[in-house]
């Protein structure tokens, strides 16, 4: 694997094994079944037998992750859409941990400008009182506490006797 690389050394490991072994790896790694099982029983089942070659071509095998097994059991195309799919998962992962990581680093509420204006004492604090019900009725009421406070102020007046 050092040598050549992991996909040539899988193709030569693939290709030591028997017809139906291949049948028996490639129908688990097409189904996504546990293939690692099967193939670890080659090889016990071939050292036993004393096929030292092909019990370490299935051992390289069962070490071998799966996306490296895809293009020498499955279709190109089908090899290629898992691929893809595996592609495309990652980079959502990592889109996800950048954002997580974006949040992290900004607040919720504040942005830089605003920090740095906190910083430095130049912030205006905006105050907004929001009362209830339509503008008509504010009117009116404002209208009526008028003209009862002139009321009680006289009222006022004339009990102090100015």
């Amino acid at each position: 694997m050092d040598l050549f690389g992991p996909r040539q050394a899988l193709r030569d490991a693939f290709s030591a094994l028997g017809e139906k072994e291949r049948r028996d790896l490639g129908r688990l790694v097409a189904e996504d079944g546990d293939w690692r099982i099967r193939a670890r029983n080659i090889a016990a089942g071939s050292l036993g037998a004393g096929r030292v070659g092909k019990a370490l071509a299935a051992q390289q095998i069962s070490m071998a992750r799966v996306e490296d097994l895809w293009p020498l059991t499955l279709s190109k195309e089908e090899a290629a859409e898992r691929q893809s799919r595996i592609r495309n998962a990652r980079r959502r992962d990592e889109r996800r941990a950048q954002r997580d990581a974006e949040r992290e680093q900004s607040s919720d509420r504040v942005s830089r400008a605003d920090l740095e204006k906190a910083q430095d004492g130049r912030v205006g604090a905006q105050i907004r009182i929001v009362v209830g019900g339509s503008g008509r009725d504010r009117r009116r009421r404002a209208d009526e506490a008028a003209k009862d406070e002139s009321k009680r102020g006289s009222d006022l007046l004339d009990r102090l006797g100015y």
